[in-house]
């Protein structure tokens, strides 16, 4: 029996594509892949290279480690030549550990449309350098600043030249302190009020000016604070119990893989404000203020997680905090950072509440 000769296909000829099919595909590679390598290959994709589509997202960091056997002069160059090849329709741009102020005043002047900007751990980008090009961003969104310099005059700035803000993050690597600052939180309460989300680990900021964001964001629905360890127990029972804040991280809870600054980039891809990102929305590990109940028939739940309706005699608000500190102690204790000094706050506030309630009655 004679076997059929298999007939061999031609190969692919990647010149042949559509161009726009040939966009799609170099969408996938990073913006270092295509300056360095894909617009060098021919001159058909240094054409396609040159299409501002192409250049709407850029994502280059100096920890890549490819960027890193260069200089951060060559990643500064890289980033303009991407910019300049927008052509104006640059809308994210992430910055990292590398740049200077003369890069993010190139960027303000050439991307006007720009609605997401990322800096992170960039030491030559000054304060200064933040606060003149935030004077250009009348479209910005999303504003994140870790590991980088700004100041009081730098978020004044931002929220009466950035009316669109719904996402500022503001992040710094620090441990306790003794020094307490409200100065950044009543900033953002007056100058930001139509506020989404706000990222403030590692803030110095105390209950005074949580209390100030509350009162002056009222449209905040994310508060991340992490790290801000002079927000105290009568603080975080506020926030509990206020109900203003759909989701939260409170300052003793810990960090998971996904909280690292170099891996929670993300980028858009449409042209209408829809389709801009909000990088929360993936995080499942959010503490929702959902689970304070409103009503005291779910105070016993949280007590000894029995479905029965409360019988007690004390108004909805007692039952209600009630049933925040026993949420908030069983949180602690998850996380293992649950001691001595907590407890006695707990048995002092309990015994608080009874003598008014007992007062009033």
């Amino acid at each position: 029996m004679e076997s059929c000769p298999i007939s061999e296909q031609p190969a692919t000829n990647w010149l042949d594509l559509p161009d726009d099919l040939m966009t799609t595909i170099l969408l996938k590679l990073c913006a270092f892949d295509i300056l360095v390598n894909v617009q060098n290959v021919c001159s058909s994709w240094r054409r396609i290279c040159k299409d501002p589509f192409l250049w709407r997202v850029v994502d280059i960091h100096f920890m890549d480690s490819r960027v890193q056997l260069r200089t951060d002069r060559f990643a500064e160059m890289m980033c303009m030549q991407a910019v300049n090849l927008s052509c104006g329709q640059l809308v994210d741009i992430n910055i990292e550990f590398f740049g200077t102020d003369d890069l993010l005043l190139h960027i303000s002047q050439s991307s006007k449309r720009l609605r997401r900007l990322r800096i992170v751990c960039c030491s030559d980008i000054s304060a200064d350098g933040i606060t003149k090009a935030a004077l250009k961003f009348p479209s910005l969104q999303h504003l994140e600043i870790s590991g980088s310099a700004y100041c009081l005059k730098t978020l004044a700035t931002v929220g009466c030249c950035c009316p669109r803000l719904k996402t500022l993050k503001l992040n710094y690597n620090r441990r306790r302190s003794e020094f307490e600052r409200d100065e950044e939180a009543l900033a953002i309460a007056e100058n930001m009020p139509n506020l989404r989300n706000l990222q403030i680990r590692g803030n110095l900021l105390t209950e005074w000016g949580l209390q100030a964001i509350l009162d002056g964001c009222p449209h905040l629905e994310y508060l991340d604070l992490r790290w801000c360890y002079h927000i105290g127990f009568a603080g975080q029972m506020n926030l509990l119990c206020s109900g203003k804040i759909k989701s939260f991280r409170l300052p003793g809870e810990s960090f998971d893989e996904s909280d690292s600054v170099s891996e929670t980039f993300s980028y858009v891809s449409g042209d209408s404000d829809d389709n801009f990102p909000d990088d929360w929305d993936s995080d499942t590990d959010y503490f929702d203020s959902n689970a304070c109940p409103p009503f005291p028939t779910h105070c016993c739940s949280f007590i000894n997680e029995a479905e029965e309706p409360c019988n007690c005699h004390f108004d909805s608000l007692f039952c209600r905090q009630v049933s925040c500190w026993c949420l908030h102690y069983k949180l602690l204790s998850k996380e293992r950072v649950l001691g001595s000094c907590f407890i006695w706050k707990f048995v002092f506030s309990c015994l608080i509440f009874l003598f008014w309630e007992c007062i009033w009655i």
